[in-house]
């Protein structure tokens, strides 16, 4: 059990994304989606049997009652429109990343699969478990994606395509906005700098309330407030063991983050607030999360990434709290986030080319990713009054009695055509572009891939060092200035400086490419 928490803990900060939406056209659609698809909807006609297509769908550990429901209103979709009936593979998010593997090397039947939530599409391709889709995706599918496309191109060839189309990451700290006004916590409207920190944990330490001011995790992965320092992880946003760009919308060069004053000056900030009782006490053994942590009234914060998918309203959701959204960075482009939640094809798909087809057809169907998402109308979820394509738990339901999409993970179709879930608005809609190609900062290497084979020892030995000391370090339970020297040199002795050396000459090559 806490092995899996553990697992969900990373992928929490990470699908900055979880990332739950997608879409990238620059305003909602006008035309019936049903009418926009793929030119594949008279297969029938041919008088072919429809291609089974088995689709993942990650969520964090329910089995749904009513699936079997669900697709069969899929297939009254997809059988006319591109001859294939869907079955809906649920994974808990603790299998999946050893579940592809395993079916790959079984032969067992599987097509589209996430891909980057816990492994990431180049270590999949890597691993040979990802079909080359370059020649089945469509012109509009190129459109929709734009620059996001070469996230999942390796030499030359499509492996993944992008589920999240606006996945810019902003950092931030979500507080409990009830607990606050009733203790009278002031809260500034952005965070910049250690002391923003600090005057926020020493308020919440002296009201008085049960509530720890904030959980800094297992040290699973890298925490919010290390991204809040404007980081591209090159593809590693878990362990950074291939080197950072900070700055990386002007600036291309990679250094090695364990070794910054920044990563010092983080670890030590965590280290005081947890000398001063600001923190949770055992977050780093306790085996639950910080969403977890949050849900339990164990902490009055918890920092998080803010997109379009992992947004204030849905972690209101998760948590069960009245969320309010503190901004610490402003919304980044990078692979790494592109890549964090993406589709794939397996490599033993017996029709790769009827996978991307469905996708094709999800992007441009609000009908079929609405019931990819919440299910069936009435018996799933319920329109709400006064909304154009806000929805909510049916009266006497919840994400854990639902029984269809109360806690999916995969995220399916265009997000300005699909419905959002309370407690979001129609004004959500608004914001969309913020977290796009058009709206979002971007990184210089936005679409540069690591290729780590001629240093896979390194990178290996390197993951492992950060796996052994950053836990300790990031959640304050060890004397930084004792024991980052000591990283530093473990790192050193693991090869990082080579790992770096060979990413920062493959990222000049490709820079001289663009």
């Amino acid at each position: 059990m806490k092995k899996w928490k553990r697992v969900l803990s990373v992928v929490m900060m990470l699908i900055m994304a979880l990332t739950m939406v997608t879409g990238c056209s620059s305003k909602k659609s006008d035309e019936d989606p049903a009418k926009n698809v793929t030119d594949d909807k008279t297969a029938t006609d041919n008088g072919e049997e429809p291609y089974e297509l088995v689709i993942e769908v990650v969520n964090i550990s329910q089995s749904f009652a009513d699936i079997e429901a669900v697709q069969e209103a899929i297939n009254e979709i997809t059988v006319p429109e591109i001859n294939c009936t869907v079955k809906l593979m649920t994974v808990p998010i603790f299998e999946q990343g050893t579940r592809l593997s395993m079916m790959v090397a079984g032969n067992e039947k599987i097509d589209l699969v996430n891909t980057g939530l816990l492994t990431s599409p180049s270590t999949l391709v890597g691993e040979g478990l990802l079909a080359d889709i370059t020649e089945y995706i469509t012109p509009t599918m190129k459109e929709l994606a734009g620059d996001l496309l070469a996230a999942g191109t390796f030499d030359g060839k499509v492996y993944s395509y992008p589920a999240i189309l606006y996945p810019g990451t902003v950092a931030c700290l979500f507080y409990d906005k009830d607990l606050a006004e009733q203790y009278g916590i002031e809260v500034p409207e952005a965070i910049s700098k250690s002391e923003d920190w600090e005057n926020i944990l020493k308020q919440v330490k002296d009201s008085g309330m049960s509530a720890y001011g904030i959980s800094l995790g297992d040290g699973g992965g890298a925490s919010i407030m290390e991204f809040g320092a404007n980081l591209d992880g090159l593809g590693d946003n878990n362990t950074l063991s291939y080197g950072v760009v900070v700055d990386p919308e002007e600036n291309t060069t990679i250094t090695n983050w364990y070794e910054s004053e920044d990563f010092a000056q983080l670890c030590n900030d965590h280290y005081d607030w947890m000398q001063k009782g600001y923190c949770v006490p055992d977050s780093l053994t306790n085996g639950y999360t910080t969403i977890d942590s949050m849900a339990n009234g164990e902490c009055f914060a918890v920092t998080s990434s803010n997109s379009v998918g992992m947004s204030q309203a849905y972690l209101s959701n998760l948590t069960g709290k009245n969320l309010e959204m503190v901004m610490v960075r402003e919304a980044l482009l990078t692979t790494g986030y592109v890549n964090t939640q993406s589709w794939g094809v397996a490599s033993n798909s017996e029709n790769p080319e009827k996978a991307v087809q469905f996708l094709d057809l999800l992007f441009q169907n609000a009908e079929l990713a609405n019931l990819m998402n919440y299910g069936i109308e009435g018996s799933h979820y319920a329109k709400v009054d006064g909304t154009q394509n806000i929805v909510a738990f049916p009266e006497g339901k919840d994400a854990s009695t639902v029984g269809y999409g109360g806690d999916i993970i995969s995220w399916f179709g265009d997000t300005k055509t699909a419905f959002q879930r309370t407690p979001n608005t129609d004004e959500f809609f608004d914001t969309i572009d913020d977290y796009g190609l058009e709206g979002a900062k971007k990184s210089l290497c936005l679409g540069f891939t690591f290729d780590t084979s001629k240093v896979a020892t390194q990178v290996a030995a390197v993951q492992s060092v950060v796996g052994e000391y950053k836990p300790t370090l990031t959640t304050g339970n060890v004397n930084p200035d004792e024991v980052i020297p000591e990283f530093i040199k473990a790192l050193k002795d693991a090869g990082i400086d080579e790992v770096i050396k060979e990413n920062q000459s493959q990222l000049d090559a490709w820079l001289k490419t663009k």
